[in-house]
This record gives C-alpha cells, sequence and structure tokens, in this order.
C-alpha cells in the first residue's frame, strides 16, 4: 500500500497472483482504514479465498465511502467479481439494486457513471436499459475529455454497436488519448466496418495510437486480406504498422506475401540511398531536410525487414546476426549470411545489405544494384521524389526544389500532390512573387520548418512533427527594451529567435544570457508549469 503508484500497483498484482484465505483476510481488514489510498488499493487487490465469506456485502459498504477513489474502486472490484466469482441470484440482485441507485447520483464522476453502465450490463438490469442508453450517449456527446473516454471505454466493454458511428467520429478527434481509446472500443467491438478505418490510424503522428491500432488488427480477422492488398499502396509509415499487425497474426500463409512486400520496400529503400548521395553532392544546405526525411523512411524499412526476420526465426538470434552483418569481418559477414538464409532467401538478403552496409562507398555502389539507378542527376532524383507516396517526402522535395531552382520540376506534378504539399508549394510561390513588393514578408511554414530544425531544441524531431508545430507558430516583433517575458508571469508560449538578439536578467540584477539567432527561450515555463524566473528584453 505504497505511496508510489507504480510499488502500489506491483503489490496488488502480487495479491492478486496469489489469492487465498490469508490474502482475503487481509484486504477486508484494510477495507476499513484510515487511509482512504489504502482502502482503495485493498480493494483492486481484494479476491474472495472462501464460499463462505460475504464478498459482495463487505465490498458494496464501500460504495458510500467518502473517498472518491475508493468508490471507484468499490464500483470496479465488483465488476471483477462479476466476472470472476460464481454469484448468486441474491447477490446479483444486491449489487443491481446498488449500483442502479447510483447510476444518476448527482455530482459523480462520469467514469464512475461508465462503470456503472459496464456493471449493469454484465448483470443484464431490465430495468435500467433506456437510462443506461441516454447516459451512454451523454458520455459520448460530452466535450468533457475524461468524460468522453469514459464513455467509448464503457461502448467497448458493453460491445455496443449501436454507437459504432460515433466512435469512428472519435477517431479524427484532436486529442491523442480520446483517439487511442476508441481504437481499442473498436477492437472489443470487432465489428469489419469499424476494424477497417484503424488502418488510417497507423499513419498517426501519436506513437501511442498507432501501438493500439497494431494490436487491435493485429487480433482481426475480417479485415486480414484488406491489409495485404494495403501493403504496397500505403506510405511507409502505415506499411510499418501494417506489417506489424499481420506479423502478429501469426499465420504462415501470409509470410511468402510479407516477404513479397518487404522486398519491393527494400528496392524501394536503395533508390533513397541513391537519392540521398546525389543530394548530398549539391552542397545546398536546403536539402538536409529531404535527406533526413529519406533517412527515416529507410529506418522504417530496416525496422520492418528484421522485424520479419525475427518473426520468421528468433529475435535475438536476427539481433545478433544482423550486428555480424554490419562488421568489418569478412567472415563473420559471410556467415551472418548463410546462417540468415536459412530464415529468409537471399535475393531479400542482398536487398537489405545497402541498408547495413558501413562503408559509404560499398554502400552506394550496392544501392545502385538494387535499385537498377544509373549516375542520374540531380533532376531524375527530385523526379523520383515527387511521386513519392509519402507526403512529408514531397514537402521535403519541394523545398529542396526551389531552393536548387529546379521548381518546375515540381509545379509541373502540382495536380499530384497531397494538400499539405501543395499548400506549401503556393505559399513559396506566393512569396516569392510578392519579394519584391515588400521587404517584410512573413515566414513561410518551410522557413519556420528550417528555423526549426536548426535550433538544438528541435533537431531531432522529424520533418511531420516540425510541420505541425510550425502551423501553430506566429511572429511576433519586438522594439528595443520591451520586455518579451516577464519574470514571474506565467507563460503559454515559448519562442525562436528569427533575428536580433534579446537579454535574459533578473529583476534588478545585470544580466546574464543573451538569445540570438535560432536559439530557443521560453520553454522552461512549459514543461514544469512553474511562473517565469527571467524577464527577456529585446536588445537594439
Amino acid at each position: 500500500m505504497h505511496r508510489n503508484d507504480g510499488v502500489r500497483q506491483m503489490g496488488i498484482e502480487m495479491l492478486r497472483q496469489y489469492p487465498g484465505l490469508a490474502v482475503e483476510q487481509v484486504c477486508m481488514e484494510l477495507f476499513d482504514h484510515d487511509n482512504p489510498r489504502i482502502r482503495a488499493a485493498a480493494l483492486e487487490a481484494f479476491v474472495p479465498g472462501s464460499a463462505g465469506v460475504n464478498a459482495c456485502g463487505a465490498v458494496l459498504g464501500r460504495l458510500d465511502d467518502a473517498d472518491e477513489e475508493t468508490r471507484l474502486s468499490a464500483l470496479q472490484t465488483l465488476t471483477r467479481l462479476t466476472e470472476e466469482v460464481a454469484l448468486g441470484n441474491p447477490d446479483k440482485m444486491a449489487i443491481s439494486a446498488a449500483v442502479a441507485e447510483r447510476l444518476c447520483a448527482t455530482g459523480a464522476q462520469a467514469v464512475f457513471k461508465a462503470e456503472c453502465l459496464v456493471l449493469l450490463d454484465k448483470l443484464d438490469h431490465g430495468e435500467s436499459v433506456e437510462q443506461r442508453g441516454l447516459i451512454l450517449a451523454q458520455l459520448l456527446a460530452d466535450e468533457d475529455m475524461e468524460a468522453l473516454i469514459a464513455g467509448i471505454g464503457a461502448a467497448g466493454r458493453m460491445e455496443t454497436e449501436q454507437v459504432q458511428e460515433r466512435l469512428l467520429e472519435c477517431l479524427e478527434h484532436p486529442h491523442p488519448a480520446v483517439r487511442e481509446a476508441t481504437v481499442h472500443s473498436l477492437g472489443a467491438l470487432g465489428n469489419d466496418e469499424g476494424l477497417a478505418p484503424l488502418i488510417e490510424l497507423l499513419g498517426d503522428p501519436d506513437p501511442d495510437v498507432v501501438e493500439a491500432a497494431v494490436a487491435t488488427l493485429g487480433q482481426a480477422e475480417g479485415v486480414r486480406e484488406q491489409m495485404v492488398d494495403e501493403l504496397m499502396r500505403r506510405p511507409l509509415k502505415v506499411w510499418g504498422g501494417l506489417l506489424g499487425a499481420l506479423i502478429a497474426q501469426d499465420d504462415e500463409g501470409l509470410n511468402d506475401a510479407l516477404v513479397a512486400s518487404c522486398r519491393e520496400r527494400l528496392v524501394q529503400a536503395s533508390c533513397y540511398l541513391v537519392a540521398i548521395d546525389r543530394l548530398e553532392r549539391t552542397g545546398d544546405s536546403a536539402v538536409q531536410l529531404a535527406i533526413d526525411q529519406l533517412s527515416l523512411q529507410n529506418g522504417l524499412v530496416q525496422d520492418g525487414v528484421v522485424r520479419l526476420l525475427g518473426y520468421l526465426g528468433d529475435v535475438g538470434v536476427v539481433g545478433d546476426l544482423m550486428e555480424r552483418l554490419s562488421s568489418d569481418d569478412e567472415a563473420a559477414h559471410e556467415n551472418a549470411i548463410e546462417l540468415l538464409e536459412n530464415i529468409a532467401d537471399r535475393e531479400l538478403l542482398t536487398q537489405l545489405m545497402p541498408l547495413i552496409e558501413s562503408d559509404r562507398e560499398t554502400q552506394i555502389a550496392l544501392a545502385h544494384q538494387v535499385s537498377g539507378l544509373g549516375e542520374g542527376g540531380i533532376d531524375e532524383v527530385l523526379e523520383l521524389l515527387i511521386h513519392s507516396p509519402n507526403v512529408w517526402t514531397e514537402m521535403a522535395t519541394i523545398w529542396a526544389a526551389f531552393a536548387l531552382g529546379r521548381e518546375e520540376m515540381v509545379t509541373s506534378a502540382v495536380a499530384e500532390l497531397r494538400l499539405e504539399a501543395r499548400e506549401v508549394m503556393v505559399e513559396i510561390q506566393r512569396k516569392r512573387g510578392e519579394s519584391a513588393m515588400a521587404e517584410d514578408q512573413p515566414l513561410t511554414t518551410m522557413e519556420k520548418i528550417t528555423f526549426l530544425k536548426e535550433s538544438p531544441f528541435f533537431a531531432a524531431l522529424p520533418l511531420e512533427e516540425l510541420y505541425h508545430i510550425a502551423l501553430s507558430m506566429e511572429e511576433e516583433g519586438a522594439r528595443e527594451g520591451t520586455a518579451v517575458i516577464k519574470e514571474g508571469t506565467m507563460g503559454d508560449k515559448m519562442y525562436i529567435v528569427i533575428s536580433g538578439e534579446l537579454e535574459v536578467k533578473r529583476e534588478g540584477g545585470p544580466r546574464f544570457a543573451v538569445r540570438g539567432e535560432e536559439q530557443v527561450f521560453g520553454e522552461q515555463a512549459l514543461l514544469d508549469e512553474e511562473p517565469r524566473s527571467a524577464s527577456v528584453v529585446a536588445l537594439g
């Protein structure tokens, strides 16, 4: 019953693993403890160890506990008892009556109401059917995120197909926690119509949402054929999720399709290695966004192929062999190939080699062999990249093309571009057309991204995340002596310096830092939600 949540949860799990009279007695004695945290934890850990104990009566008594968390724990324990213990009719009737009474209680937490819905549904409580439907609809329509997530979770646990349309709408909610909860609920419903949209979520910017979608699709049967068909049609990020989900299906009949998909992606990865080499040879810093984007894409391919090899063989063995493949020891290298050929065919390994080769000259030579590309110029590279299935690659290519004076290479493909990429190109064109008429033009989205990328604070972020940050950025100007940040105030934004300098100082003291171009300031207040620790004033 430790104060630390992690330690306490570990203790609860340990007690649950060893049910019996001793655990039962310990928990029941703690139901009346003075500390509400201990009462709640005892309820979570409680498992009846004998038929003679009035388990339901003991737990029901805590539904009127003064502590909110304890009341919720009592309710969740009753749900667990209903699922795990063969309750008699008197117990079921007592639970139904007590929970139905509290379903509409004034001021009850949304999560408490949602748990009431689930428990009454499991008990098949007929008298509350209509009321339960109304409350579930209210939770799913609530603008409060906690209430909405509680409603989504209840819908999934109750397997309420009538609200599937509303759940599908929640997949587009701006907050990732809502999308993640929706994925789990749609998975619980198991309806093919509800599972298919989860393929789109494999490209979600939030990793927890993607992980939930992969796990859910990995257990789905009705959309298996669709997932196989989508393998080569989708951008790499979605492909990686589909590959993971299909591997989780653990169906040997899918292996040929998965290997074929990896081969195609490896050929594309070699094309990107050739493109990276050609872009680097331009010597223009503006192509770095494209290089980073292509490197990220190739990393996804390598991860996916290694994951498949681990599934076909042994994860630990494959990891060791991959290290040997990248070794300078020729004997170890050949030995690793021979062993991996027992897991997958030589063609797949040949196509993988460019990605794991450490010597750059050898890597590019192998990439030319695998991709079939010759020593083309920058125009051929831009032509290849602008037709990428990935919007972020399109965007980075547009930026590189304009910087290299090859804008006609991308403007001619405008009709094929995705919306975000097209908007970026139009924005760049507009600024170039207006530059002769005005000196102080606002930064384009791509210029904002470039500034972010050059700042150490944001340098490691991928283009996709930088793009969304850039969209939320606003430009501000400050005259000499203006306090952009005042010490002691609460902050709701951070800054990156485009030009000029600002001094950092505390009230009544000298400056102790200066912030200049591409430097970030004000970020700490967003991280710890504390008042600003110093003032930042514009210099001349």
